[in-house]
């Protein structure tokens, strides 16, 4: 069954995270544009309940760009925006689109996925050329599979970014451990959740 957007957790966290400032917290830019989960490995689990019965498949991957066979996992790749404010504290979010025709679909029919990530996060700088960046918020993806059917995920997402800024510029390296922690999804006939776990590879500009 879809699971709309508890909003609500992003709220105390934002307050948390900016009530938390001991640290120095000097981002090279006011605003962060990256590309994220380019590369990396990646490990999901979905679990599906169908009259009561519960089934779990976990699917592994090492890929550039690509997803799971069978529609598995969280769409990889993806754009972000994040603001990030004086005191450290970030705001933002990631989106991204993929179209996948299954080898086993005998109609050509192409799943379609949208996924949006709302975020908060606190960015603090370990040397002129580091930092550390741990982000916690939601992830909902919706897939069309083609005709009337769809489906939905939605998951409490952490990850903690490593920053490597390059050559003292405003571009920086990333290196993300993150878990995307299912709370539910599906469709109108079963239960779905998906759990996600990895380690990613992407780019940050700063400006």
């Amino acid at each position: 069954m879809p699971l709309r957007f508890p909003w609500c957790v992003l709220g105390p966290s934002a307050l948390l995270l900016s009530s938390s400032s001991s640290a120095q917290a000097a981002a090279p830019g006011n605003w962060s544009l990256a590309v994220e989960r380019v590369f990396g490995f990646r490990r999901a689990t979905t679990k599906t309940e169908v009259n009561g019965q519960t089934d779990s498949t976990t699917s592994s991957a090492i890929s550039l760009f690509s997803n799971f066979g069978e529609q598995l996992g969280y769409p990889p790749a993806r754009l972000a925006l994040d603001y990030l404010f004086g005191s450290g504290v970030s705001l933002g979010g990631a989106l991204a689109f993929q179209s996948v025709n299954p080898v086993e679909d005998d109609d050509n029919d192409n799943q379609v996925s949208w996924l949006l990530a709302p975020r908060v996060g606190y960015f603090a700088s370990v040397t002129s050329s580091f930092a550390i960046w741990p982000r916690g918020g939601l992830t909902y993806v919706t897939t069309d599979l083609g005709g009337d059917n769809a489906q939905s995920a939605t998951a409490i997402t952490v990850e903690v970014p490593l920053v490597f800024l390059l050559g003292g510029s405003n571009v920086g390296l990333s290196i993300l451990p993150y878990v995307d922690l299912g709370v539910g999804g599906g469709t109108d006939e079963i239960d779905q959740t998906i759990t996600e776990l990895g380690l990613q590879f992407g780019v940050n500009l700063f400006f």
